[in-house]
Parts: structure tokens; C-alpha cells; sequence
């Protein structure tokens, strides 16, 4: 199969053709860092019937969720990454599914993100990478250290309590932190390998 066989129109991506998009080196860690394409479908799906309209991917890797969301639902999508290589191969895939304009990737860290530009987060244990002990990081071109991962829950954390009423937080593999109890748990459900939880800020 080739990209010239692919029509997501005709039929949805599953995980083998939308790694034809990427370069062998990201395919080789595809099935640890991105989210499996059927899990893909479901987020964007609880996430538009639980009335979310702008959806931020914290970690968006290669864009896999963005790229699914935006060809699943008419929804927005931001990816932030950290590493500049990533955005230019989920901002090349977003164009040739034409979804950019729904699907849109910038380059930087949680910290730089302005969260009110959004009522929802997408969060796929996104820094889990960093206590990857001998597994199969992307890359070593950031810092992966447990210092660097505690910083970066406890920012997450600290910013999902300050979010307005109505946000919402869908997790898969969590995020290594705990969601406030100001939010209220919506969904729980079985995806993939673990459970896709959808809850609301009160």
C-alpha cells in the first residue's frame, strides 16, 4: 500500500496507513507515543457531544489526534510539541489530509499555550516519556529526566485548576497527575489499552 492508495474520505485511517505519513524513524516508536487511531475517533467524538469547539492536544507528537479529530468531527484542533521536527511532519500530514485549517500545530511547551484560547485538552500521558528508563523515546533532543517530568505535571495540575467552569480534560494513560475535584467525571470507558475519562470543570 502507498499514499497514493489512501482516500480517509472512503475509508478512515487505522494505525498502519496514517504511519505511511511519517518517516521510518517516527514509525518505529509510532505504537508507544501516539494514540491508536480507533481511540483517536472516539476522544473527538466524546469531546464534540460533551460540546467542546476548541480542542488542545498537549504533546501532539507526529499530530495523529489532531490530524484523526479534525477528519472525525468538525471541531478545532491545536497541537502543541516541543520538538520543531514533529510540527513540521504534523503540519506536512494536516496538508495533504487537508485538515490544516482544522488542525494546526505550534511549536513550544504546555507553558507557552494560552488556555483560555480553548474549552477542552486532549492529554496522552504526555510526559510520560521522560521515565522511559531503556524504552524508546522519540528522540534524545529534550530533556527526559524525572525533575522534567514532576515540573510538568505539577504545571498541568496547577493550570486545570484555574480553568474556567464548562473545560474539559479527556485522558488516555492519564497525565501522571490528579484532575482537581472541582471537576466532575463524565465518562469512563474502556479504549485501546486503557480507558479514555472525560470529565468537566464544575
Amino acid at each position: 500500500m502507498t499514499l497514493d492508495d489512501l482516500d480517509p474520505a472512503d475509508d478512515p485511517l487505522d494505525d498502519f496507513a496514517f504511519d505511511l505519513y511519517l518517516p521510518a524513524s517516527l514509525r518505529a516508536v509510532s505504537d508507544v507515543h501516539w494514540t491508536p487511531a480507533d481511540v483517536c475517533r472516539r476522544a473527538a467524538e466524546l469531546l464534540r457531544d460533551a460540546g467542546a469547539r476548541r480542542v488542545l492536544d498537549v504533546g501532539a507528537g507526529a499530530g495523529k489526534f489532531c490530524v484523526l479529530g479534525a477528519l472525525t468531527t468538525s471541531l478545532d484542533f491545536t497541537g502543541v510539541e516541543q520538538r520543531a521536527g514533529l510540527v513540521a511532519v504534523a503540519q506536512r500530514v494536516a496538508r495533504h489530509l487537508r485538515v490544516a485549517p482544522r488542525a494546526r500545530f505550534v511549536h513550544g511547551v504546555f507553558q507557552d499555550v494560552a488556555l483560555v484560547d480553548f474549552d477542552a485538552l486532549y492529554l496522552f500521558n504526555p510526559f510520560g516519556e521522560s521515565l522511559l528508563e531503556g524504552g524508546d523515546p522519540i528522540d534524545t533532543s529534550v530533556e527526559l529526566t524525572r525533575a522534567r517530568y514532576d515540573r510538568d505535571v505539577a504545571c498541568v495540575e496547577d493550570a486545570l485548576a484555574q480553568t474556567p467552569e464548562g473545560t474539559l480534560v479527556l485522558t488516555y494513560h492519564g497525565f501522571g497527575g490528579r484532575v482537581p475535584e472541582a471537576y466532575e467525571l463524565l465518562r469512563d470507558e474502556p479504549a485501546g489499552t486503557d480507558a479514555l475519562r472525560l470529565w468537566r470543570r464544575r
